[in-house]
């Protein structure tokens, strides 16, 4: 009995809106990180009194300006 040769499945890409909330989640997920290694920066129990702290280059955010959410 001759054996049939197997075709591959056909892989079909993504739609355009998939790859776009893909694109805005990695877009998120970068900037919350950046938020968080800011507060972690912050943090007097872990960076802020002069132990391991991240460079500011991969950081976002800063300090409030002074008044504006304290009296």
């Amino acid at each position: 009995m001759a054996e049939v040769p197997v075709q591959p499945a056909r892989i079909r890409p993504a739609p355009w809106w998939t790859r776009a909330f893909h694109a805005f989640n990695l877009l998120v997920l970068l900037v919350m990180a950046g938020s968080g290694l800011q507060i972690y920066n912050a943090n007097p129990v872990f960076g802020g009194r002069g132990g391991a702290t991240v460079p500011e280059l991969f950081t976002l955010g800063g300090w409030p300006v002074t008044g504006w959410c304290t009296p």
